[in-house]
C-alpha cells in the first residue's frame, strides 16, 4: 500500500503547490511565517512556500496545510490537516471532549519518515501487522481518519526538553598573515531523549541583541572573523524540540590573537642622567626599557613585556667598575673605578631585531686614598695623636 501511495506522490505536491499558492497569493501566510520563524516561535496555520522546517497548527474548521520542508503539526479533535510534500510529523495534542472528537489526515505516508506522536496515550484499532493500514485509530478518545501504519505510531513517554552545549566555549584563532578572514568549526551536542531537535545558530551583534544566522540549522556551524588582533565575535546555538521546547546553548566566544607589537625604541633610565659621575656602589635596573607599538593579545608562555625582543648590553670600557650582570642589572663597584680625573663610559644597548641600539653616558671617578708605610700604616705627620703639625702643614 506505501508503494500505491508514493505513485501519488508528484500528482499531490503538485496540487499542494496550487493550494498553498493561492494563499501565499494573499500574503497573509508569508507575512505569518517569517514574523514567527516559520512557527518557531508561535505556530502557523499554514506553511508558506519556503522549503523549511514548519510547526502548524490548525485553526477551527480551517485546513492546514504542510510545507515542502519538514512539517510538525500540533492536532487535537476537530483539526483537518493536509501533509506536505516533505517529512510529516504529527502530534497528537489532548483535548477537552466535545461534538467532533476526530482528526482528519490527508496524503499522510507519501514520504516514508511521516510519523505520528501520541506521547504516553493509549491507542485503540492498532493494525495487527506492521505493514496493514488502519483508517480508523482512537487515541485517548480521539479519532484519527488517515491511512496509518502500526508503525507510523509512536507512544513513547514524553521527550525530555533539549539542554544544548558547544563544547569548547573559548575559542583562539591565531592572526592570519595572509590578512585572510578566519573560520572556525563549532559544534553543539545534546541531552539523549531529544526528538526531532532543530538547530538555529545565533550571533551577537554589535548592540547586544542575538541575531539568527541564515541557513544555520545543524549541529555545526562554520564561524568566520576577521583578521584582526583582538576582534571577537559571540555564537550561540537555541536547539527546539519536537514539542516546540527550547533551549539556548552556552556561548562561544571567539577571539583572534597574535602579537605585531614594533620596538621603537628605549626609553630613558631614570638612575642614570646623562654625564652624571659616580663615585659609589651602586645597582640600576636595565629592565622594561622597551617602547612599542602595535597591537598583542597572546597569553600563556608569551612574553608580554618584551614581545621577542632581547637587549644586549655592552660597557666601554671594560674594567672601570661598571658591568651588565644577567644582561639586565648595571652594577658599579665603586672599589674598581679608576682615580684621578673621571673616567666616561658608555653603556650601549642592542635589540636582537629591527636594527636598535642606543647609548647612555656618564662617568666614574675612585675616591683617592693617602700614601701607606711599608708597614701598611699612615704616615704621622702631626704630633703623633693623630694631629697635624703646623710646621709640616706650613713650614716655612
Amino acid at each position: 500500500m506505501k508503494g500505491k501511495k508514493k505513485l501519488l506522490s508528484v500528482l499531490l505536491a503538485a496540487a499542494l503547490v496550487g493550494q498553498m499558492g493561492v494563499v501565499v497569493g494573499m500574503g497573509t501566510a508569508e507575512d505569518d511565517c517569517a514574523a514567527n520563524e516559520h512557527g518557531r516561535k508561535s505556530p502557523v496555520a499554514t506553511a508558506c512556500s519556503e522549503s523549511v522546517m514548519h510547526w502548524i497548527k490548525p485553526v477551527a474548521e480551517t485546513l492546514a496545510i504542510g510545507g515542502n520542508g519538514k512539517n510538525i503539526f500540533y492536532v487535537s479533535a476537530g483539526d483537518s490537516i493536509t501533509c506536505g510534500a516533505g517529512k510529516n510529523i504529527i502530534v497528537v495534542e489532548k483535548s477537552s471532549s466535545g461534538d467532533n472528537q476526530q482528526v482528519e489526515i490527508n496524503n499522510f505516508g507519501l514520504n516514508d519518515d511521516d510519523r505520528i506522536y501520541a506521547f504516553g496515550a493509549t491507542v485503540q484499532n492498532f493494525p495487527e501487522e506492521s505493514e496493514d493500514e488502519s483508517t480508523e485509530i482512537i487515541i485517548d478518545g480521539i479519532t484519527i481518519n488517515g491511512n496509518v501504519t502500526k508503525d507510523d505510531i509512536i507512544t513513547d513517554k514524553v521527550p525530555a526538553a533539549p539542554d544544548p552545549k558547544i563544547a569548547t566555549s573559548n575559542v583562539d584563532l591565531p592572526k592570519n598573515a595572509n590578512n585572510e578572514q578566519l573560520e572556525t568549526t563549532l559544534s553543539v551536542t545534546l541531552n539523549s531523549g531529544v526528538i526531532e531537535p532543530f538547530y538555529a545558530w545565533e550571533k551577537l551583534d554589535e548592540n547586544g541583541k542575538w541575531i539568527p544566522i541564515e541557513n544555520a540549522n545543524e549541529s555545526t556551524y562554520k564561524a568566520t572573523i576577521e583578521n584582526t588582533i583582538g576582534k571577537t565575535a559571540k555564537y550561540r546555538c537555541s536547539v527546539t524540540d519536537i514539542l516546540r521546547q527550547t533551549k539556548e546553548s552556552n556561548v562561544a566566544t571567539i577571539t583572534v590573537t597574535g602579537c605585531e607589537k614594533t620596538a621603537t625604541g628605549l626609553k630613558t633610565i631614570g638612575e642614570l642622567p646623562e654625564n652624571t659621575t659616580f663615585s659609589e656602589n651602586k645597582t640600576i635596573s636595565l629592565e622594561n626599557l622597551m617602547e612599542f607599538t602595535g597591537e598583542c593579545n597572546l597569553e600563556g608562555s608569551h612574553d608580554k613585556v618584551n614581545h621577542s625582543y632581547v637587549a644586549t648590553w655592552t660597557v666601554t670600557p671594560e674594567n672601570v667598575g661598571a658591568k651588565v650582570v644577567d644582561n639586565k642589572t648595571l652594577v658599579l663597584n665603586a672599589a674598581e673605578f679608576p682615580e684621578g680625573d673621571a673616567t666616561k663610559v658608555t653603556l650601549t644597548a642592542t635589540l636582537n631585531k629591527d636594527n636598535i641600539t642606543r647609548e647612555y653616558q656618564f662617568s666614574v671617578k675612585g675616591v683617592e686614598t693617602e700614601s701607606e708605610n711599608p708597614d701598611g700604616t699612615t704616615p704621622d705627620t702631626g704630633d703623633g695623636e693623630g694631629n697635624k703639625d703646623p710646621d709640616v702643614e706650613n713650614p716655612g
